[in-house]
């Protein structure tokens, strides 16, 4: 897999890919190299989210109701901006591994897109979904998004160890200099050029999850709505509030 910084998606690249863009943390369209670049080198573009109950067990990852109810209203925010650009999301129940060995070749895939992450199971699961799309001649590219840092260049310039003290950790990023800066929104101009057969846009086997098809429910209303657009309506009102910003002070 090709692994870049955001910088390089700058590159105005005209493949003619069928990409699936895995969406897993970064649930959004602003600041997301790795959505950028499968709109910029692609005439279709497959948006889709796996959620596997049993990966989730095997490796001990807990999630309660109210958490459940966030992400999906993440992912409903995410669908209902993707339908505006004439995409959609595809919701899958199950393991990746198998969803991609199905849909590699059912799609015409020659592209995998997706942000790095760097928990020990998702990097598991990352190398088995690589070996199998080079096993299937799909090209896999990568960005550095949910990070500010690459950690593992973190971990190399540190003589292959993370740096456990807030100094030493300091002392890495002096040489690093800045992170690199965010990546421009994906807007109408980027989603102009993809789209979805018809059939895949109508597929109903892939609709959005629910609480109640997940053995949960949650007794009181939301106190914070997830979604990208939810979360710059509340970014934007914070940063009205000038008394807010010019008193902030930075922990001691």
């Amino acid at each position: 897999g090709l692994t870049m910084t955001s910088k390089e998606t700058s590159m105005e690249v005209q493949e003619q890919h069928n990409t699936i863009h895995w969406f897993r943390k970064g649930l959004r369209l602003h600041d997301n190299p790795s959505l950028l670049h499968a709109l910029r080198t692609s005439r279709h573009v497959y948006p889709v989210y796996v959620v596997d109950s049993d990966w989730m067990k095997e490796y001990k990852i807990h999630c309660g109701a109210n958490q459940w109810r966030f992400a999906i209203q993440c992912l409903q925010d995410l669908d209902a901006q993707l339908r505006m650009y004439g995409l959609r999301l595809f919701v899958v129940r199950g393991s990746a591994i198998d969803f991609f060995r199905e849909h590699f070749p059912k799609w015409k895939i020659t592209q995998l897109t997706h942000d790095v992450d760097t928990e020990h199971y998702h990097r598991f699961r990352d190398a088995a979904v690589r070996k199998l799309a080079g096993d299937m001649g799909v090209d896999v590219v990568n960005y550095v998004a949910h990070t500010l840092y690459n950690i593992d260049k973190i971990i190399e310039y540190n003589g292959g160890s993370a740096p456990l003290t807030y100094r030493k950790f300091q002392r890495v990023l002096n040489e690093f200099g800045k992170p690199p800066e965010e990546s421009e929104p994906a807007t109408a101009e980027h989603f102009a050029n993809c789209s979805l057969p018809p059939e895949s846009l109508q597929d109903d086997k892939y609709n959005m999850i629910t609480l109640e098809e997940l053995g949960l429910r949650c007794e009181y209303p939301a106190k914070f709505v997830g979604g990208e657009t939810e979360g710059l309506r509340r970014l934007e009102r914070h940063l009205e509030d000038q008394g807010w910003i010019t008193t902030f002070e930075q922990p001691r």
